[in-house]
């Protein structure tokens, strides 16, 4: 979901950046169709230079555990603590429009190909 916006011919605020930065680790195509292709892009670059960073850390500190020891590790183990609990209520959230959005799929294409 893209929460800002920003008026065409500006450059796009560093606000809207990290709130479509935040927002977007999962779905480029909802970034791809926001309002400014350029904050589109942006965020495109961000997000795959972030994977890189991410990678890179996952290469010389191997540890066994998800990306939130690296925030144990780097930050402060309440902030880990935190960050992992927000990613799996995250995920809670989000499971069911899933569902419901493979089940709609599902149906169209049972409709389209008559199955």
């Amino acid at each position: 979901m893209v929460i800002g916006f920003i008026i065409i011919g500006e450059w796009p605020s560093i606000k809207n950046l990290s709130i479509n930065l935040m927002s977007s680790n999962r779905r480029y195509d909802v970034i791809l169709s926001s309002a400014d292709p350029l904050e589109g892009i942006l965020t495109v670059i961000f997000s795959y230079l972030m994977m890189q960073a991410l990678a890179e850390l996952a290469v010389m500190y191997p540890i066994n555990g998800a990306f939130t020891m690296y925030i144990c590790r780097f930050i402060d183990p309440s902030w880990g603590f935190a960050c992992g609990w927000q990613y799996g209520l995250g995920w809670l959230t989000v499971l069911p429009f899933e569902i419901s959005a493979a089940c709609n799929v599902r149906t169209f294409r049972a409709m389209l190909y008559k199955i």
